[in-house]
């Protein structure tokens, strides 16, 4: 088999498992892509790929530089949660103070994070 041959077979079938899109941008809206791609290191395509994905699914694209601190800030809140948990099981704290609001509260925090980003990079 030559290999004109073979890129022709391999064409086929990945014509059986992937559709080709196209889409016109203006050069503004091109270049407000171009430098977001640039910031994340990846390609335009790879970008709105990635922004269409997200959008479809309902989630929101978060850049690199925020999932980072967002992720970091996450693992801290849930960091307090698990030391008021040692603390009160210490320290029966829990006889004198709700639990349950304790944990709303912080539940409550961790949603108002989320809507605080969603509010930004949505």
């Amino acid at each position: 088999m030559s290999r004109k041959e073979y890129q022709k077979k391999v064409k086929q079938q990945r014509k059986s498992t992937h559709r080709r899109v196209e889409l016109q941008l203006t050069i503004a809206e091109y270049k407000a892509f171009e430098k977001l791609a640039k910031k994340e290191k990846i390609s335009v395509n790879t970008l709105v790929k990635n922004m269409a994905i997200a959008y479809r699914d309902t989630n929101y694209f978060v850049p690199s530089e925020l999932k980072e601190s967002l992720n970091q800030f996450s693992w801290l809140v849930r960091n307090i949660a698990d030391n008021i948990n040692q603390i009160a099981h210490r320290a029966n704290l829990f006889e004198d103070i709700d639990e349950q609001m304790v944990f709303t509260h912080l539940a409550e925090l961790d949603k108002q994070v989320k809507d605080f980003i969603k509010a930004k990079v949505g």
